[in-house]
């Protein structure tokens, strides 16, 4: 993955998937490598095992970003994620998932640092 669209993001979980799903420590600990064209994927422990998440449908806007992704862990925590934000000029990185009116996102915001970013 190239460094320039890899980021160390610590991702924030909402309390009641911490408490109902024990996801792991908070903020959970993932890489997110977006390029600026093509696939991404979002690299997320939970549940004991380590997830790829694809990112799909990666729209760039100077240094804002927007993708989705696809949640499937199980009973109602399986949902579709819009995720929007934008990357500082020094490489810090910082958005949100949301979801429809119909599912429910265990993440909440998130910030990092792109990869190998001298911070």
């Amino acid at each position: 993955m190239p460094a320039r669209s890899t980021f160390s993001v610590d991702l924030q979980t909402h309390p009641m998937a911490q408490q109902f799903m024990r996801l792991g420590p908070d903020p959970l600990p993932t890489v997110l490598h977006l390029p600026t064209s093509g696939h991404g994927t979002w690299y997320i422990p939970l549940l004991g095992g380590l997830h790829s998440i694809p990112a799909e449908n990666i729209v760039w806007d100077g240094n804002a970003y927007n993708f989705g992704i696809k949640l499937r862990l199980f009973g109602r925590f399986n949902a579709s994620l819009a995720v929007s934000g934008e990357v500082d000029p020094d490489g810090g990185i910082q958005g949100a998932p949301e979801t429809s009116s119909t599912g429910f996102s265990p993440f909440q915001a998130f910030t990092g640092t792109r990869a190998g970013a001298e911070n």
